[in-house]
């Protein structure tokens, strides 16, 4: 997200100071098992900062598959699509405690949802639709094309920005 904000002219200093965090925090190897309470603080002041409020969707663009650890790893190396959604489903809470992921398989579909493990405030947006794209991306590494046919239901209406879902994503 530094990054990010870099990236679009941004210092993302003075947001990890009033978010009660340092750099120093992301590089160690358990940087992500920070509390949610300042990942909140760090993503509303981005956002706010910003003033993008697709902000999460570019993070997750700009995420690359190969970091995200065993999740990518698991991913990128599985066999099929399929396992692929399995393996993101197994080792998601290694890289992302405040939500769990559910697989369900039905006769026609395959549904992934994303569910909250406790109330995600103002960053719930933007956790949902970065890994949104960050699953997506994954997906179509795995395959070597765009994804077809993918559906995507949100569980708030969509804000007035829902055009540049199309910039990120190729479902619907």
């Amino acid at each position: 997200l530094c990054a990010l904000l870099v990236q679009r002219g941004f210092d993302p200093d003075p947001l990890l100071a009033g978010a009660q965090l340092s750099r120093r925090a992301f590089d160690s190897d358990d940087g992500l098992l920070i509390a949610y309470a300042p990942v909140h603080a760090l993503i509303v002041a981005a956002l706010e900062r910003s003033g993008i409020p697709w902000l999460g969707l570019a993070f997750g663009a700009a995420a690359q598959t190969h970091a995200h650890g065993i999740v990518g790893t698991a991913a990128l190396t599985s066999p099929t699509l399929e396992v692929a959604l399995q393996s993101i489903v197994r080792f998601s809470a290694l890289r992302a405690r405040a939500v769990r992921m559910v697989l369900e398989r039905g006769e026609t579909e395959t549904t992934l949802r994303i569910v909250p493990q406790f109330e995600l405030g103002a960053a719930g947006g933007f956790l949902s639709d970065a890994l949104l794209v960050i699953i997506e991306r994954m997906l179509e590494a795995l395959s070597g094309q765009r994804l077809r046919g993918a559906r995507y239901l949100l569980p708030q209406m969509a804000p007035a920005w829902a055009a540049r879902y199309r910039d990120y994503l190729c479902g619907q």
